[in-house]
């Protein structure tokens, strides 16, 4: 056997471990391409798998199987956690092809940037879940936008019956955006953010990730993939004419407060059948709208737990550069 190039350390050891976890808690799995940008360690898909095997506390319960991390299940035992996956990892690309789709729909001069999140982003999407959408708008117009991409999505749905509802979940606008991405957030808020896919406005996200410059303490090496022409294009998030603050406002009273009660009513049928992982919480204001599930603020733990067992390092370069000196990451 081939010398084995990479030791994991302890941290990773556990960071693989949770990592799955959190991807089985959402009815997926990972492939090694797909955990090697989260780890500290800088290797390739073949030392990773070499270094799972050698390594007692995950070689005792994991195996790679088709290229995905797996559990180890006994002889007689059934497993059709890949086959399920495969069928996730398809419906995922439909729902990309759909949402790209839509994003047609929705042309505006208020939208500046379109990236689809959730499990879609996450490449594995199940059959009962929406199609969630990150937006980034103009200043001060984050209800005109959304007045007119609820509509266009409503008969969208109608039209389409089948695919997958579209959910702007997390809309705000670039003066909003700009101070939620250069101060410090979570370990979900930056992998979210990180593994979002782009449809519209790419320069405008990259320079949104450009002033994050502190996920790259969270996940170094999958930071610095997306920092590639880190100063090309930007954002502009110079102040609103009154007459647009004026519309965005009046509409944020009059739809935002509908949206409010309606989420109200809501959140009491899902609790009445006994479905409270998928309730919600609405934050709403004149400059975004934010939908976030009991499901999601669960992850936020789990995450927060990732983020205890990282020790001290030394992030990228700011150019985007990968250290690779690093081995380790700061919580």
């Amino acid at each position: 056997m081939e010398e084995i190039l990479l030791t994991l350390s302890r941290e990773s050891a556990q960071r693989v471990s949770i990592l799955y976890e959190i991807a089985k808690s959402n009815g997926s799995l990972m492939t090694l391409p797909e955990v090697l940008p989260l780890l500290p360690e800088q290797s390739t898909e073949r030392e990773l798998e070499e270094a799972i095997e050698s390594s007692t506390a995950l070689s005792s319960r994991y195996e790679v199987k088709s290229g995905y991390l797996t559990e180890k299940i006994g002889r007689d035992g059934k497993d059709d956690t890949v086959s399920n996956e495969v069928k996730n990892r398809r419906r995922a690309t439909s729902n990309l092809v759909n949402s790209q789709r839509f994003v047609g729909l929705l042309s505006s001069r208020n939208l500046l940037a379109l990236a689809v999140s959730g499990s879609t982003a996450y490449r594995s999407a199940g059959k009962s879940e929406d199609l969630d959408l990150f937006c980034v708008t103009q200043t001060q117009a984050v209800w005109i936008f959304l007045v007119k991409s609820l509509l266009i999505a409503r008969i969208s749905g109608l039209v389409r019956r089948g695919s997958p509802r579209p959910c702007l979940s997390y809309v705000m606008d670039a003066k909003l955006a700009v101070s939620m991405f250069r101060e410090k957030q979570d370990m979900l808020f930056a992998r979210d953010a990180l593994e979002a896919v782009v449809l519209e406005g790419e320069n405008v996200y990259r320079d949104l990730l450009r002033r994050a410059y502190w996920m790259s303490a969270y996940f170094p090496t999958l930071y610095a993939s997306k920092m590639t022409n880190p100063e090309e294009g930007g954002i502009w998030e110079g102040e609103a004419h009154w007459t647009r603050k004026v519309l965005n406002r009046l509409l944020f009273v009059l739809v935002g407060r509908f949206i409010t009660l309606k989420s109200r009513f809501l959140n009491r049928r899902l609790s009445e059948q006994g479905n409270n992982t998928a309730r919600f919480r609405i934050l709403a204001a004149d400059d975004h709208l934010i939908l976030e599930s009991v499901r999601y603020a669960e992850l936020r733990q789990a995450y927060s737990q990732l983020a205890t067992i990282s020790s001290p390092a030394k992030p990228p370069n700011k150019n985007g550069t990968a250290n690779n000196s690093s081995t380790n990451m700061v919580a």
